[in-house]
């Protein structure tokens, strides 16, 4: 619907302007480009788009809460980790052992009307930072599915934490943290 209006919007632009500069290259309606859609967007004002899910600034407060339980105290409505429901709709997908640093996670939801995902960590003080390491906000017809790349130095239990039809579902994965001897 944001394409489809930029188009037209590009396409009125460029009638008014054929008659302006006859030798002036136009662009076509059938070139435009996510890139160039975003760019009209943004002259425009559009300032927030649900493109993609992505992680907000670590300026949210959540993101300076310790623990997981503190982190799901803060949700609204609140929820507990023993309240969580089962999440075997959601897929957490990450290596079980992996090697020390970085670390792509991907969060998957096949639950209809998914609108929120928390990755938090329930070992906290093995990281510098809170519990939660990652959130995302999904509009009505974006797919609830995103990826993030986190920081493991020790062994650590994931958890993602999905809000779909006003519920909250669960599942954790251990990731095993591997050092490589030929770093030492």
């Amino acid at each position: 619907m944001i394409v489809q209006f930029a188009r037209r919007l590009v396409e009125a632009r460029g009638q008014n302007r054929a008659a302006d500069a006859p030798g002036r290259r136009q662009l076509q309606p059938s070139r435009m480009t996510r890139r160039h859609a975003l760019a009209v967007l943004a002259a425009l004002g559009a300032s927030h788009l649900p493109v993609h899910a992505q992680s907000p600034a670590p300026a949210d407060p959540l993101f300076a809460l310790k623990t997981a339980e503190a982190v799901l105290a803060a949700l609204t409505p609140a929820i507990t980790l023993d309240k969580l429901e089962s999440g075997n709709e959601l897929l957490l997908d990450v290596p079980d052992v992996v090697r020390s640093g970085e670390v792509i996670v991907r969060m998957t939801s096949v639950m209809p009307q998914t609108q929120r995902m928390w990755l938090l960590t329930l070992q906290p003080d093995a990281l510098a930072t809170g519990a939660l390491l990652a959130q995302f906000k999904f509009g009505p017809h974006e797919p609830p599915e995103a990826r993030a790349t986190v920081k493991l130095d020790a062994t650590q239990s994931l958890l993602l934490v999905a809000q779909a039809r006003d519920r909250y579902f669960g599942v954790r994965r251990e990731v095993k943290v591997g050092f490589d001897l030929n770093d030492a």
